[in-house]
């Protein structure tokens, strides 16, 4: 299961308002990504798109329960996700969940 790395709460946290707090499952690693820099949002794109999904649960990425409670998405969806929106941007398929 991919278990819900990034909360509604790292995204622009009150003690880092231009960043977005990120936790490398695999290493541990805890990463502070600016949002913004002297120009503006590096992310506008992402950022209104993330400012218009519902917020359902502590993690941002939930599967909407429409089958019972919502959670995380399973590896198998996450993939089947990932495909779907490669095929629809026209883009190679060594574009993957992991690379």
């Amino acid at each position: 299961m991919l278990a819900g790395h990034l909360t509604w709460s790292d995204i622009r946290p009150s003690a880092q308002p231009r960043h977005v707090r990120i936790d490398h499952h695999k290493t541990g690693e805890k990463v502070i990504q600016p949002l913004e820099d002297a120009q503006g949002p590096l992310f506008p794109e992402l950022e209104t798109y993330l400012n218009g999904l519902p917020r359902i649960g502590l993690s941002v990425v939930l599967t909407p329960g429409e089958r019972g409670k919502s959670r995380p998405y399973s590896d198998s969806y996450a993939r089947r996700v990932v495909r779907e929106a490669r095929r629809r941007a026209g883009l190679p398929e060594h574009v993957t969940l992991a690379a």
